[in-house]
């Protein structure tokens, strides 16, 4: 479980959608896996939770010394949108979304 509130409103990966997910390829536990995944609140509201290995672009620092971190990233729909395409199948993207044009 992860929570963040961010500009008053509450971010929590257990009372929401997972409507898809990416990483990158590198094992868990790999400084440089980088994890993403895209959730959709009771309120329609749309966020990623990204996390990641310390050499990945979610990695943090403490105490000078490099570690894991993660991040939620709140989006608009056509951000959700925008991220579906690029991290997920088109079979994926379809059932979200719908299909779109051609």
């Amino acid at each position: 479980m992860a929570k963040k509130i961010i500009n008053g409103r509450m971010y929590n990966t257990d009372t929401t959608e997972v409507l898809g997910s990416w990483d990158n390829g590198y094992p868990r536990g790999d400084f440089s896996f980088e994890e993403q995944t895209l959730h959709k609140k009771k309120t329609g509201e749309y966020f990623v939770y990204a996390s990641g290995g310390a050499q990945s672009n979610f990695g943090d620092c403490y105490g000078g010394h490099d570690c894991s971190g993660e991040k939620f990233i709140p989006m608009s729909v056509e951000q959700a949108q925008q991220w579906s395409e690029e991290y997920l199948t088109v079979e994926k993207y379809v059932e979200i979304w719908g299909e779109p044009e051609e």
